[in-house]
């Protein structure tokens, strides 16, 4: 996927068609991946809960 770290939120991010997308492993079975949407909202998917946040 070229994903490489960021800095910004310590997770491994990169950017896809226009949209920018960071993995955060929160367990060794857990992740979290975060959508820049726009200026200060992003959406969220948590593998734990199975959730869109």
């Amino acid at each position: 996927m070229g994903l490489a770290p960021n800095d910004m939120w310590g997770g491994i991010g990169t950017e896809y068609k226009g949209i920018n997308f960071w993995y955060d492993r929160i367990s060794d079975n857990d992740y979290v991946i975060y959508f820049d949407l726009s200026v200060g909202e992003a959406l969220y998917y948590n593998s734990y809960t199975k959730e869109w946040e």
